[in-house]
């Protein structure tokens, strides 16, 4: 698995070493990390910002993607996370924010499985 972040990419082969490099954080606690098979497909993005993460699933190229997500929202209010670089921002609807803890298990699920763990809800878009 190739995984890359905001300033890296690095060839991942372990549960344990994609949870080293999932602990990875720069400014406010963020980071983004991207996930891909050796095949560029299925993708994994996942957006941390401190406890709070977000985390979208595609399948294919053709695939817009799959938001995780909980039924009971960890947040009432919206989330900023860093995108692309720890300069840049985005806003991330609550409806679609997770723990970053859950976060790191939906990745370790999709390392394993390369699909969507079942451990969420996933909105299709």
């Amino acid at each position: 698995m190739i995984i890359s972040d905001f300033y890296s990419e690095i060839s991942c082969n372990s549960v344990v070493a994609l949870e080293q490099i999932l602990k990875k954080r720069y400014k406010d606690g963020s980071n983004e990390f991207n996930l891909e098979s050796e095949e560029g497909y299925p993708k994994m993005s996942i957006l941390i910002n401190s406890i709070y993460a977000c985390v979208h699933f595609f399948r294919n190229e053709e695939d817009c993607g799959s938001y995780a997500y909980n039924e009971n929202k960890i947040t009432s209010q919206n989330v900023f996370f860093h995108i692309g670089n720890e300069n840049d921002e985005t806003e991330i609807s609550n409806n679609m924010v997770i723990s970053s803890k859950q976060a790191i298990n939906v990745a370790k699920y999709f390392f394993e499985n390369m699909s969507m763990a079942k451990e969420v809800k996933w909105f299709e878009l």
